[in-house]
């Protein structure tokens, strides 16, 4: 069986949810949320919309008694549990 990459992604966020809920797997599901939210975003890219941690970037941005972050810091500081 092929499967497109969205239809991946739905896969191990379903499973994401379900190993943090059911099993308090925290790692599991931190990974496949990661890994789900990077074929996510991509597809959001190439539709020309704008991805939830360019939102999220934007807004933390427009605060000013918070620090200012380029695109890939601001993606290092959010993954940072991910990529430990």
């Amino acid at each position: 069986m092929r499967y497109k990459k969205f239809d991946i992604a739905v896969i191990q966020m379903d499973e994401a949810v379900r190993q943090f809920l059911d099993h308090k797997n925290n790692i599991a599901a931190v990974t496949l949320a990661g890994a789900a939210e990077e074929i996510f975003g991509s597809a959001l890219k190439n539709a020309g919309k704008q991805t939830a941690l360019g939102r999220l970037m934007d807004y933390w941005n427009s605060q000013d008694h918070l620090p200012r972050y380029e695109p890939a810091g601001f993606a290092n500081l959010l993954n940072r549990t991910r990529n430990a």
